[in-house]
């Protein structure tokens, strides 16, 4: 029905844009002829001729609200901000007390991330209009933002006082609530968004994380079908049910849903990202070590790929490649502990014990309570002949993790490493 709307509404534009012609040919010097057309050529799309004609107008008489509004909105549309901001604060000089204007600008200093400036025009679109439900939508919106959750929470719910129809306000409110782990009042709120518009493959996605997170993975299977089923070209709701059937070991089935995200969506990352991992659960190495690669092409600055890769070129035995992908991963995440960890692991396995030490003392400098490292560091000190070095970290380790004292390996890693150190007579501390 609203698609048989906007193509009368445009056939209408279509007919009507020769009359507009005729009147600015029969009366060039008559702003209003131009402003007319302009708003004929906005409708029908024509953005660059609709700012044409309301300069035009606008040189005519400079003091009409209405034509610097359209402009600013068409500006908008084009993504031209500064100069749509411009307009709209001129617009605001002929008439301060429109709410339309302060709401408009408001939404184009969002777009710009200037969320401060962007409240302040929405709060003056409130007070000039109370019941304008664009303005506290749009205002929770900028304080969510902003890392501001009660204000925001407060403006959402004011949307839904004021309208309890109100689909967004449930659908944007309920995305907060999930994102604050607060994921029972996140389903009150699908609900009944969906309730609202059964339609929506966004609410049903949404909803079905909330289960997710919950722990009801049958649920939100369910919310991703109905998802899939209601917008098949949505590349996230087979997103989304990949995720669930990672969880549940349904691998066959998770990288079916990717091989799908990659086809309707071939530049993501993380489909080639989550289809790599699925590949090294299965030891894939070669097919997990091809989709890191791509993952990493397509967003070289996110760590995570390299971190896997790294693992997947040290398990396939390629350790100058695993070296690299950690000395990138640390490139990325300086202060992080376990990209140096992961290194030392490499050069431990290429003999290159020295290094090892080096890495795995940047990881306890950054993380001093992974037991794990001590340990590592410890076999690297053993494999130098640093005994007492070695024993030291060893019971380093087992005072941070005495769980560790049960294991025969470690047990017996320390009394070789004393036996040594006997051998060797290098004094025991």
């Amino acid at each position: 029905m609203q698609t048989l709307v906007s193509c009368l509404k445009k056939v209408a534009y279509t007919l009507l844009l020769p009359i507009e012609h005729l009147y600015t040919l029969c009366f060039p010097g008559d702003y209003h002829a131009y402003q007319r057309r302009g708003m004929v050529y906005q409708h029908l799309g024509k953005n660059h001729e609709a700012i044409k004609d309301y300069s035009t107008s606008i040189e005519l008489n400079n003091r009409i609200t209405e034509t610097y509004f359209n402009r600013g909105a068409v500006f908008a549309e084009l993504g031209d901000l500064n100069r749509s901001i411009r307009d709209f604060s001129t617009a605001l000089t002929l008439e301060c007390d429109n709410a339309n204007i302060w709401l408009s600008r408001g939404k184009v200093y969002c777009l710009f991330e200037k969320y401060e400036q962007g409240i302040h025009d929405f709060h003056q679109a409130q007070r000039l209009l109370p019941a304008c439900l664009e303005a506290y939508y749009f205002c929770g919106i900028a304080h969510f933002e902003m890392g501001q959750s009660q204000q925001g929470l407060e403006q959402l719910s004011r949307v839904i006082e004021l309208n309890p129809a109100f689909f967004n306000a449930y659908h944007a409110r309920g995305i907060h609530y999930r994102q604050i782990d607060e994921n029972e009042k996140a389903l009150e709120d699908f609900n009944r968004a969906i309730q609202l518009n059964r339609r929506s493959s966004s609410a049903h996605i949404n909803r079905g994380v909330a289960y997710w997170n919950l722990g009801n993975n049958e649920k939100a299977i369910q919310d991703f079908n109905q998802a899939i089923r209601l917008s098949p070209k949505d590349y996230d709701g087979f997103m989304q049910r990949s995720k669930v059937h990672i969880l549940n070991n349904h691998l066959d089935e998770a990288k079916k849903d990717l091989d799908h995200v990659i086809q309707l969506q071939p530049d993501y990352p993380h489909a080639y990202h989550n289809r790599g991992t699925i590949a090294f659960m299965n030891e894939n190495y070669d097919a997990a070590i091809q989709d890191f690669q791509k993952a990493i092409q397509l967003n070289p600055n996110e760590a995570t790929p390299y971190e896997n890769l790294g693992k997947a070129q040290y398990l396939k035995g390629n350790m100058q490649d695993a070296l690299k992908a950690y000395q990138k991963l640390i490139e990325l995440e300086p202060q992080a502990d376990q990209g140096q960890y992961y290194l030392g692991i490499v050069q431990k396995a290429m003999n290159q014990f020295d290094h090892a030490v080096q890495a795995f003392t940047q990881a306890i400098q950054r993380n001093d309570r992974e037991a794990i490292y001590y340990f590592s560091r410890g076999e690297a000190y053993y494999n130098m002949g640093e005994f007492q070095k070695a024993k030291t970290d060893f019971e380093e380790g087992l005072s941070l993790a005495p769980e560790f004292n049960k294991n025969q390996a470690i047990h017996s890693f320390l009394q070789n490493i004393k036996q040594k150190l006997s051998e060797s007579k290098q004094p025991e501390q």
